[in-house]
């Protein structure tokens, strides 16, 4: 039976994904992963039917070429992926499984090589984005030509409303192909401004009240602090849970769940 009509996952609310067992995330239990096989299986199928793949968009090991890839200097060496993912009747990217022990760091300069390859043979631009490595406890989203992942998640961050896995969906969901920065309906991008935005964006608001409001500059100015202190607090309810924390505090751009207070931890009043 092919990836996608294994097990179809549709999407669903926060409580839908909320696991029966310690160690099971939205796609299968932990001790299910055993092996390469066993990740394929009950992971990665999964996941790429819950992308929104169809059958004909996935192309698996034996209809994938072999390729020689360089691995720096004049060594080189035969490798191809588990998965090479369509778009369009493109390459995209590109996804290789591993058994639960591998070392994906192992793995980075045949993944990446592969998908210099398949960009060579496209002259006006680079149709293959990203690469993933996952061996079902470890999962890395990196640019075709970047040796460092720009997006890294543990088992148990596969969860409806985790950032990572919404971060995820937003980079390799097969309907956010359509475009290099495509709307997303389960994301909005956070984006931390610099200083000189900062300001400019504080001066608009307040003109915005003022003339909105006809009222002088002081009292629109009051109206404007009742706005940064609703910002105040919605910022320390993203960074109420640790997931989201740790995000915020290592990217200064990143996508999160539009109805996060759906989903946050409940902060204590």
């Amino acid at each position: 039976m092919s990836a996608s009509r294994q097990r179809p996952i549709p999407r669903r609310s926060l409580f839908d994904s909320l696991p029966d067992h310690v160690g099971e995330n939205l796609y299968c239990r932990l001790d299910s992963l055993t092996n390469e096989a066993s990740v394929e299986t009950f992971f990665v199928n999964r996941l790429l039917a819950d992308l929104g793949y169809k059958d004909s968009q996935i192309q698996t090991k034996k209809s994938i070429a072999e390729l020689t890839v360089s691995l720096g200097g004049a060594k080189t060496v035969k490798y191809r992926p588990d998965y090479v993912l369509m778009f369009r009747r493109k390459p995209r990217w590109v996804l290789d499984a591993k058994g639960t022990e591998e070392k994906l760091d192992d793995w980075v300069p045949q993944c990446s090589g592969y998908c210099l390859t398949l960009n060579q043979s496209f002259k006006d631009h680079n149709p293959v984005e990203y690469f993933v490595l996952s061996n079902g406890v470890d999962t890395r989203v990196h640019r075709w030509d970047d040796k460092e992942p720009i997006l890294q998640l543990a088992f148990s961050d596969f969860a409806v409303g985790n950032p990572k896995y919404e971060q995820l969906r937003g980079l390799l969901a097969e309907d956010s192909l359509a475009a290099p920065e495509p709307p997303d309906a389960h994301t909005f991008v956070f984006e931390r401004p610099g200083t000189q935005v900062t300001k400019s964006l504080f001066a608009s608001c307040h003109r915005a009240i003022w003339k909105s409001e006809g009222s002088s500059p002081t009292a629109a100015f009051m109206e404007f602090t009742k706005l940064m202190f609703v910002k105040l607090w919605c910022d320390r309810q993203l960074r109420a849970d640790p997931a989201t924390k740790a995000i915020l505090e290592t990217a200064s751009k990143v996508k999160l769940p539009k109805k996060f207070n759906d989903v946050r931890a409940p902060l204590d009043r």
